[in-house]
């Protein structure tokens, strides 16, 4: 809708005059929200989560208490992890960024950006939690290998990558998580017959 035509719906009655206020709520992101956004864009692209729930996933039907279970009991595990960490994924990405924000400019977040969508960077950090993603620098273009050749000695790409490395920021996340999937997968086999 036009602001000529809210106006003269305003005008004749038909739209209520708060149609026509700026809403605060819906005000422009911040410098500081837009970056927050950006960084979990990033660890979106560089496939964070994903690994969380690789590791998990291993850690629970590789677990010692495990070992009883059938196969087909771990693979539901192993389905619920998956279900309970993606549900999770938007506050987890967020909780991250927040916390591994550091004082990054806006040029600086899209030079991250643009490294955390080269496939062989995706690779490379996927393959910690799955070997089977190897990382292979011959999936990139010519342009992405010379884009990180240029900025692969900045200091503030190693910095937030340290940063980004420290998950203690979402282990309380984590361990609430671990809970609900053992309560799930506990439910789960109630339901099934002995």
């Amino acid at each position: 809708m036009t602001i000529r035509l809210l106006l003269a719906a305003i005008w004749l009655g038909l739209a209520p005059l708060s149609a026509a206020l700026p809403n605060p709520a819906v005000a422009a992101p911040t410098a500081e929200a837009r970056s927050i956004a950006t960084i979990e864009e990033i660890y979106s692209n560089l496939g964070v989560v994903d690994v969380m729930k690789l590791s998990m996933q291993q850690a629970l039907i590789n677990a010692p208490s495990m070992s009883n279970f059938t196969s087909a009991q771990k693979a539901k595990l192993v389905e619920i992890t998956g279900t309970v960490i993606d549900e999770q994924r938007p506050a987890l990405l967020h909780k991250l960024a927040i916390a591994n924000r550091g004082d990054l400019t806006p040029p600086q977040l899209q030079v991250i950006l643009k490294i955390s969508k080269i496939r062989y960077i995706q690779d490379a950090i996927a393959h910690g939690a799955d070997p089977s993603r190897v990382a292979d620098p011959k999936t990139m273009t010519a342009e992405e290998s010379a884009f990180l050749d240029s900025v692969e000695k900045e200091q503030y790409i190693l910095d937030f990558l340290q940063r980004s490395a420290n998950f203690d920021t979402v282990k309380p996340d984590m361990e609430a998580i671990s809970t609900t999937i053992i309560e799930r997968f506990v439910t789960w086999l109630s339901t099934q017959k002995s």
